[in-house]
């Protein structure tokens, strides 16, 4: 009874101590959220912390590359998404929907075997020289 217990609040406090997390470069890379948040160009930016101290903005679209612009477009409506830019021949910007988690749509879609990869669209931070 007690070893069930201590599994049990163990797997809570993983769970609630699991941060969200990118594939760059086929790497997972780790971030933890900020309490910072603003408004750019009418959209919510969150700010992030990846595990090496970068700070980072998140919008909520996703970046997609594909291994053609045929087979990504059909993939990606096959998915439900409505609003898909093309920014070249085989880039993507998709728009989420308010409420989904932009870390998790770029997961799913970087599991996808038409894609080569997925990343939530970063805004980092102005560095002054």
């Amino acid at each position: 009874m007690k070893r069930s217990l201590f599994l049990a609040l163990f797997g809570f406090v993983l769970t609630a101590c699991a941060s969200d997390f990118y594939y760059d470069r086929g790497e997972k890379v780790e971030v933890t959220k900020t309490s910072q948040t603003r408004a750019v160009n009418d959209q919510n930016v969150s700010y992030y912390i990846t595990e090496k101290g970068h700070k980072v903005g998140v919008t909520n679209d996703v970046i997609v590359k594909c291994e053609s612009a045929k087979s990504c477009v059909e993939t990606l409506h096959k998915k439900g998404f409505k609003q898909v830019s093309q920014l070249s021949s085989t880039l993507f910007l998709v728009r989420l929907e308010r409420g989904e988690d932009v870390f998790k749509v770029a997961q799913k879609l970087h599991e996808d075997s038409e894609i080569k990869f997925a990343q939530p669209n970063f805004l980092k931070e102005k560095i002054k020289r």
